[in-house]
């Protein structure tokens, strides 16, 4: 049987690719420096007659606002039906515009409101490690419960995002993963991502498991 799905990536400059890649901002540069090829490339693999459609919308800079303007401006001109749209946003709020976690999930969920009211189905990411102090550390963990919160009053699926990428002996970034910035990732991270995004969410959609 034949599975045609369209999935929007949306997000900052870690769905982008950067510094790599330079996603919806121009599509150029290394292409295996984006989770969304290792994501295809793994389900291309593992169910060939599956159609999977997805386009990468990430942005540097975006705050999750700014995702909510640019889910209507950029996704659904582009992609006017998609079927899922896997959201992964908020470290830019935090880190560069001192959001609180609170906020975070509040726009988050408004977000994933239109989301839904666009028909079509949130997969909700947990907000990434990173390497910072330990108030940002609490702060991140706060809002994944936040997030966490949102998935399951959607009944959305939610990809475990922190504990794939951590150093667990710091719980910041893992070096394997880090560009050297302590936030944006190097190839084998991107990988990491697209690897933990098929194991957790896209292998149950594609074989019938997880179709929230």
């Amino acid at each position: 049987m034949k599975t045609t799905l369209a999935v929007a990536c949306l997000g900052d400059s870690l769905t982008a690719g950067s510094p790599g890649f330079s996603g919806f901002s121009g599509w150029s540069g290394n292409p295996e420096s984006q989770y969304e090829y290792w994501l295809d490339k793994i389900v291309q693999e593992k169910y060939p007659n599956a159609e999977v459609d997805f386009v990468n919308f990430g942005v540097g800079g975006n705050v999750i606002w700014q995702m909510q303007y640019r889910f209507k401006r950029d996704v659904l001109r582009l992609m006017p039906s998609p079927d899922y749209v896997i959201l992964f946003g908020g470290i830019n709020d935090l880190l560069g515009h001192g959001a609180l976690p609170a906020d975070i999930v509040a726009d988050y969920a408004e977000l994933g409101d239109l989301i839904h009211a666009s028909g079509a189905k949130l997969i909700a990411m947990e907000i990434a490690p990173c390497t910072v102090t330990k108030l940002y550390v609490d702060r991140i963990k706060e809002a994944n419960r936040g997030i966490h919160g949102i998935a399951m009053k959607a009944k959305a699926p939610i990809v475990p995002l922190y504990a794939s990428l951590q150093d667990t002996s710091s719980m910041g970034l893992n070096a394997a993963y880090d560009i050297g910035d302590g936030v944006h990732f190097n190839v084998p991270g991107y990988k990491k991502i697209g690897e933990t995004i098929f194991t957790s969410v896209m292998q149950g959609i594609l074989s019938g498991g997880t179709r929230t």
